[in-house]
């Protein structure tokens, strides 16, 4: 039975002695258990192989996780060396995870200490890690909050595995395609359930939901040492199209930007075209003019074509619209996306977000404001 959908568990030795059964029985069918935290010479979990052993004797699918320390490229290849030594020893039994192998990526004291938590250190071991986990044949995630996939992690590392989102709200800000786990719980604020305490077992426990059927992709996959399946196609993490832009601001047509990594323009300098592209499907786009009208409708990408390669006449601009047609293969395979898209009035804060050209209580269909100069634009594709 497919897990998507589904929710699951993550534990550790703060959980102690736990029941799974109990936790089955309550409806999560599936566990992300703590091997340890830190490289060789720190912290095992206790109770990695005890939680593993129930996993597997209850048929609970089970992935792992490791709290990383790692403050440079040879710790984090320690760290991956000591799951790998953890994960052969549970073959041997003849245990094998059919969840992601992750990197849980969080702010603790030794990462403070070591000067490690920051973007250049954090962007640097999430990449090394996917890499090496990839190479050793381990379905690779990483573990961490929103604002850390939106400011440290590189797209081109979020490309090469699945994420697992920790973030205590309703909805998952994160929805980019390889949001594969949403802990939407930690133990304490629950605003999905509105239960922290799980039934059955009378404690507070971290609670996930999962948005992929893990034990298929990795076993059909031949990942985490299963041997995959000769008559189901190889599935690797998905990976989102791209949108890339760039503004014209004083004459002068600045950087690609790709995605939401960054923005697009210079602060306090008004933006007067707009050029737009996509990886994979359609991109339409138009600017409205300060003091004028809406131009027509754009759908290519050439700064050296003002008829259809950009949108603009080199006057101020005030508002933008973006539509985004998702294309069939990504379609029918994870669902559509729509543009999200803000900009920020000359100087100021940015507006709300605007997704394509959707209008309702909080969007007017175009991201801007008649007669406010703009100067960044942000552009990601969201589902």
């Amino acid at each position: 039975m497919s897990i998507t959908g589904t929710k699951g568990v993550d534990i550790s030795y703060a959980q102690g002695d736990i029941d799974l059964s109990k936790v089955k029985s309550a409806s999560f069918g599936w566990v992300m258990i703590k091997c340890g935290q830190g490289g060789s010479s720190r912290i095992d979990d206790e109770y990695f192989e005890q939680n593993v052993a129930q996993a597997e004797k209850l048929g609970m699918p089970w992935g792992t996780y490791l709290l990383t320390e790692a403050c440079s490229t040879a710790m984090i290849k320690d760290e991956v060396s000591k799951i790998d030594k953890f994960l052969k020893l549970q073959k041997t039994k003849g245990y094998r995870p059919t969840l992601p192998v992750a990197l849980d990526i969080e702010k603790v004291s030794k990462l403070v200490d070591g000067g490690g938590w920051c973007g250049s250190n954090i962007a640097n071991i999430a990449d090394v890690f996917v890499d090496e986990i990839r190479a050793l044949g381990y379905y690779p995630m990483i573990y961490t909050g929103y604002y850390q996939l939106r400011d440290w992690i590189k797209p081109s590392t979020l490309s090469k595995c699945d994420v697992w989102l920790a973030e205590y709200s309703r909805y998952p800000d994160y929805t980019e395609a390889n949001l594969g786990m949403w802990q939407y719980c930690d133990g304490e604020t629950d605003l999905v359930d509105f239960q922290p305490i799980v039934p059955n077992i009378g404690m507070k426990i971290d609670k996930d939901i999962a948005y992929k059927d893990y034990p298929t992709i990795i076993k059909n996959g031949g990942y985490n040492g299963w041997s995959g399946s000769s008559n189901a196609p190889t599935t690797t993490p998905t990976t989102t199209p791209d949108i890339i832009y760039r503004v014209r601001a004083g004459g002068r047509w600045y950087a690609e930007v790709r995605n939401d990594s960054d923005y697009a323009g210079v602060v306090g300098q008004p933006i007067t075209d707009v050029a737009i592209k996509v990886t994979k499907g359609t991109v339409k786009y138009k600017v409205h003019v300060k003091g004028g009208s809406w131009l027509d409708w754009v759908t290519g990408y050439d700064i050296n074509n003002g008829d259809t390669g950009y949108a603009g006449d080199a006057k101020p601009i005030d508002a933008v619209q973006i539509y985004y047609y998702t294309p069939t293969d990504v379609s029918s395979s994870v669902g559509y996306y729509r543009a999200r898209y803000r900009v920020s009035p000359l100087g100021r804060g940015y507006f709300d977000y605007q997704y394509d050209t959707e209008t309702d209580n909080s969007q007017d269909g175009y991201a801007g404001n008649y007669g406010t100069l703009l100067d960044r634009l942000q552009i990601s594709l969201v589902k």
